[in-house]
């Protein structure tokens, strides 16, 4: 949270903060990370001047999902709590509208603001902060809305077509441990194996019904190789991301 415009944050801003940040946002997805194998090359990339070489999408959209998950499991008390929830929803959708704007059709500094102010609960002081940060940082922001959908639509199709059988902790083990691969395709793929996988136990087989979830084998490996593949590529096209912070580093400090 930045304190610096503190005034700018109403009360009933913080527990979806708090969700997003803590339980069940990134602290269990940070948690879950350190638990797994994860490569130098994938630590190296996270310490990047803002995580700019990291999947943001993957990272923001779970995020997002948290403060969603807490409205699911009831975690918001009163109707206020709510109103947080949601203000934070119209804010991400808003920010795909605001970093469109400035970046592919040139919207101006007063423009940006002035469609903060009208579409989402931010005051003035809050407004600039955040368009401010849109400028700096192209594309990053759009990333919490876009992730958002990608695990939401799995879950919509997991519930779908699995009806009973559909298990949201299995759910959540697949999208947790997909998206440490990085790209929201290799999540997706991971929950159609999982959806076929739950199909095909639910149908008798034995070897699924003895695993019980525990190893993850429902995950299919092809798809983590091959994602693992693109990924180098990706991470060779986020240098030209990396080269641009350091270059506004340089611009806005000297």
């Amino acid at each position: 949270m930045n304190v610096k415009y503190k005034d700018g944050l109403y009360k009933f801003f913080y527990l979806p903060i708090l969700f997003h940040e803590t339980i069940p946002g990134h602290s269990l997805q940070i948690i879950t990370y350190s638990s797994k194998n994860i490569t130098k090359i994938d630590i190296g990339l996270e310490l990047t001047p803002f995580g700019t070489a990291s999947f943001a999408a993957s990272i923001e959209g779970w995020g997002l999902y948290a403060e969603y998950l807490a409205k699911r499991l009831n975690c918001y008390r009163t109707n206020l709590d709510l109103v947080g929830h949601y203000s934070f929803l119209l804010l991400r959708a808003s920010r795909l509208v605001v970093d469109t704007g400035i970046h592919g059709y040139g919207w101006s500094y007063d423009r940006s603001v002035s469609y903060l102010l009208k579409n989402t609960l931010f005051n003035k002081e809050g407004a600039k902060s955040e368009v401010k940060r849109y400028f700096t940082y192209p594309g990053q922001a759009t990333s919490y809305y876009i992730g958002y959908l990608s695990i939401t639509n799995a879950l919509s199709k997991a519930e779908k077509k699995l009806g009973l059988l559909f298990n949201l902790k299995h759910f959540h083990e697949v999208v947790l441990e997909s998206l440490k691969y990085g790209p929201l395709e290799t999540m997706e793929e991971a929950v159609d194996d999982l959806i076929d996988y739950t199909l095909s136990c639910s149908n008798g087989d034995k070897q699924c019904r003895k695993e019980k979830y525990r190893h993850l084998n429902y995950l299919n490996i092809t798809t983590i190789q091959t994602s693992s593949k693109s990924s180098s590529l990706n991470q060779l096209s986020l240098i030209s991301s990396m080269a641009y912070q350091i270059f506004l580093f340089i611009v806005f400090t000297l």
